[in-house]
């Protein structure tokens, strides 16, 4: 085939073209190309700056977050001791709390037993006044034990909880001595103590209640005579010292171990004991004593040099420049046994007892078991006195009281609530009730005797 040779050069300035455009597209290319390429490496480093970056961060906020677990380490750390220190005391005070209603049990158990044998042997026909006179004597004693265990509960509860009753007057401190003295001279005559007792010949006057001092010296007294061997020797002395009032109680009995002495004044707080636990207590007389002290401005403190070497407790009251004022009590009449009482009370045995010791005193007895009853017999007006127990049945004593005030007012009935609730709250309920006097039981024979001699 013949091509033409202008063809020819056609096709080649064609080709040529082609290949001229080629290259300029190839050119073109690879300049851009190398201008990418240029700028690719900025473009490739972002993303590892990006990532160092995060790492960075993640890093800060690992090391800060084991920071605060080693905070949050360390807190329940000491949380943990915490809490362990916290069981640990929590599990005393369950033993403690064991230990004293064991206590409590023995304490109680104890007088009611004797009270019981001497109950029996008073039965036995053809008795000698001699035994007659010392089984009553027992259960004297053994309930007046009784009812000191209770109050003494009773005021710590008080204390504990700021609803004691602190009247300050102007105290002659040396002149509640031979009182505190009295209320232990059983046990101490019991237990063949010699007691030796110290006081100036000048007055020492404080401020405070003179019942509780009365106590806070009976139980230092109580204390020396139970911890020491039958035949011992206890030392009371009242002095002033540095402006205090100094009331010293010392003792050669059972001492105190040195591991017990800081803790003495604690409540339920004892040593060890045998089984035997002849000498009594349930670990609140001396706490109960630091509690009043503590009232009157004062403190206490315990010396010992261990077992069996004694001990020794130190009261020490701020001394007052106040002068007493004059004394305004005017003695009761004695009665003249022309008193009606009325007993109020559900409890047979109490009601019966009580009714027969008043009339072995010479007084007029009505009785009554319930609320209701009692209330029919107030309304004859022949009563002067009535003695209200508060649990009655059919009518509360709170209720008879109330209907007496408001029904009865033209009457002057003396209303005396004798009952077991000893709370200052149960106080204050009964006189607001419209009581004129509140007894708590078992009621002393001097209060009630004082108690039914008041004129309303």
């Amino acid at each position: 085939m013949n091509i033409p040779q202008d063809h020819g050069r056609s096709v080649s300035h064609a080709t040529r073209k082609v290949a001229g455009d080629g290259s300029a597209t190839a050119r073109d290319s690879f300049s851009n190309t190398e201008t990418s390429n240029q700028e690719q490496p900025a473009t490739e480093q972002c993303p590892f700056n990006h990532h160092c970056s995060l790492l960075e961060t993640t890093i800060a906020e690992l090391q800060a977050t084991n920071q605060d677990l080693v905070a949050s380490n360390a807190k329940l750390h000491t949380v943990n001791e915490e809490l362990h220190t916290l069981n640990a005391e929590a599990q005393l005070e369950v033993q403690r709390r064991d230990e004293f209603l064991a206590m409590l049990s023995h304490e109680l158990r104890n007088p009611l037993g004797a009270i019981s044998s001497a109950a029996k042997i008073l039965a036995c026909q053809q008795l000698s006044p001699s035994i007659a006179a010392a089984s009553a004597d027992v259960i004297s004693r053994q309930s007046k034990q009784m009812a000191r265990l209770l109050d003494d509960l009773l005021d710590v509860s008080r204390v504990t909880h700021g609803k004691i009753d602190i009247r300050q007057e102007v105290v002659e401190l040396t002149s509640l001595v031979d009182d505190a003295v009295q209320a232990v001279q059983a046990e101490i005559e019991r237990r063949n103590h010699t007691l030796t007792v110290t006081t100036p010949d000048q007055p020492i006057w404080v401020a405070g209640d003179s019942a509780r001092l009365l106590q806070v010296q009976g139980n230092l007294l109580m204390n020396a005579a139970k911890y020491t061997p039958d035949g011992g020797q206890i030392f009371l002395s009242v002095s002033q010292q540095n402006g205090d009032a100094v009331v010293r109680v010392t003792d050669n009995g059972r001492g105190i171990p040195a591991e017990l002495l800081p803790a003495v004044f604690d409540l339920f707080v004892q040593a060890e004991k045998p089984l035997e636990r002849s000498e009594g207590g349930m670990g609140v007389g001396l706490s109960l004593v630091r509690m009043l002290v503590a009232l009157h401005g004062g403190s206490v403190t315990a010396q010992s040099e261990g077992e069996n070497q004694g001990s020794t407790f130190t009261v020490r009251i701020p001394l007052t420049s106040q002068k007493p004022t004059s004394n305004t009590y005017q003695p009761t009449v004695a009665s003249d046994q022309t008193t009606r009482v009325l007993i109020i009370e559900d409890n047979d045995d109490s009601r019966h007892m009580l009714q027969e010791l008043l009339q072995l005193d010479g007084y007029p007895v009505q009785v009554a078991s319930d609320g209701e009853s009692g209330y029919q017999a107030l309304q004859d007006n022949t009563i002067d006195v009535a003695l209200v127990d508060i649990g009655l049945p059919k009518m509360d004593g709170y209720q008879l009281a109330r209907k007496v005030r408001t029904q009865l007012a033209e009457q002057p009935i003396r209303l005396v609530a004798l009952t077991g609730y000893g709370r200052a709250a149960d106080h204050q309920k009964v006189l607001e009730a419209g009581f004129d006097e509140h007894l708590v039981k078992p009621v002393a024979a001097e209060d009630l005797a004082h108690a039914l001699r008041k004129p309303r």
